[in-house]
């Protein structure tokens, strides 16, 4: 397990830093853990469970356009 900055998290999925932390507080992205006063970090298995279902997603939709 890793523990991994807004910026790197921001780098693994694709997203901006800033719009990571909007999804974050609308509910839709995995919260981040509070290390001190300072510094949040994203746990790297939580962040590619994340990406995980939104391939699930796509792929659902793809089906039932199929279908």
């Amino acid at each position: 397990m890793q523990f991994l900055t807004v910026r790197q998290t921001a780098q693994r999925v694709g997203y901006h830093p800033v719009h990571i932390m909007r999804l974050v507080r609308a509910g839709r992205f995995p919260k981040p853990i509070k290390m001190n006063n300072f510094a949040i970090r994203f746990v790297d298995e939580e962040i590619d469970k994340f990406m995980l279902e939104r391939i699930a997603e796509r792929d659902a939709q793809a089906g039932a356009a199929d279908g």
